[in-house]
C-alpha cells in the first residue's frame, strides 16, 4: 500500500503522475541536451582556434539557459501552466532555427565558410558535411517546434495517454 500524506492523499500515486506529466517532455529535454553540447563543443572548436567565431555557439548557449531552467520548473507545474512555461524552449528553438538557415546559406553558397568555419577547408565536401549537419539540426528543430504545437493545444498523443492514466487511476 501506498504512503498517504498528512492531508490524506496517495504520495505514491502523485509522484506517478508528476514522472508521468513530466514526460510528455522528453523529446524536448533530450533534444536541448543535444544542442547544447553540439554548441559547446563548436565553441571549443572556435577557443582552441582563438577565434573571434566563438560568439555565436557562446550566444546559443547563453539562449539556452532559460530553456533549460524552464524544463526544470516543469516537474510538479500545474498543466495549464506548462504551455506558458514553454515560451523560453520555444524560443530558444527559433533562434536555433535562424542560425542553422544562416550557416546552411553559407555553407551553400560558400560566402563567409571559412570565416565561419575557419577549422574546415572550403571545399564541396566540408560544405556538404556542415549542410548535412545543419540539415539534420533543421530537421530536429521542426519536430520540437511542432511537439511544442501540439502540447500548447493539448493534442499531443502523450496528453491523450496521460488522461486515459489518469482517468484509469481516478475510478
Amino acid at each position: 500500500m501506498g504512503k498517504v500524506h498528512k492531508n490524506g492523499r496517495n504520495f505514491e500515486k502523485e509522484t506517478q503522475q508528476k514522472n508521468f506529466r513530466y514526460n510528455r517532455f522528453l523529446l524536448l529535454r533530450y533534444l536541448l541536451a543535444l544542442f547544447f553540447f553540439v554548441n559547446l563543443h563548436v565553441m571549443i572548436l572556435f577557443l582552441i582556434g582563438h577565434h573571434k567565431m566563438a560568439i555565436w555557439p557562446m550566444g546559443l548557449l547563453i539562449a539556452i539557459v532559460p530553456a533549460v531552467f524552464e524544463h526544470v520548473k516543469l516537474y510538479g507545474a500545474k498543466e495549464d501552466e506548462k504551455a506558458n512555461q514553454l515560451r523560453y524552449t520555444a524560443l530558444y528553438y527559433h533562434i536555433q532555427l535562424m542560425v542553422n538557415l544562416l550557416l546552411s546559406l553559407s555553407a551553400l553558397t560558400g560566402v563567409g565558410f571559412h570565416t565561419i568555419f575557419p577549422f574546415l577547408t572550403n571545399t564541396m565536401q566540408s560544405r556538404f558535411l556542415v549542410l548535412a549537419i545543419l540539415a539534420i539540426g533543421l530537421l530536429l528543430i521542426a519536430v520540437c517546434l511542432k511537439r511544442i504545437t501540439a502540447i500548447r493545444s493539448q493534442k499531443d498523443r502523450h496528453y491523450q495517454y496521460i488522461q486515459k492514466y489518469e482517468k484509469a487511476i481516478n475510478k
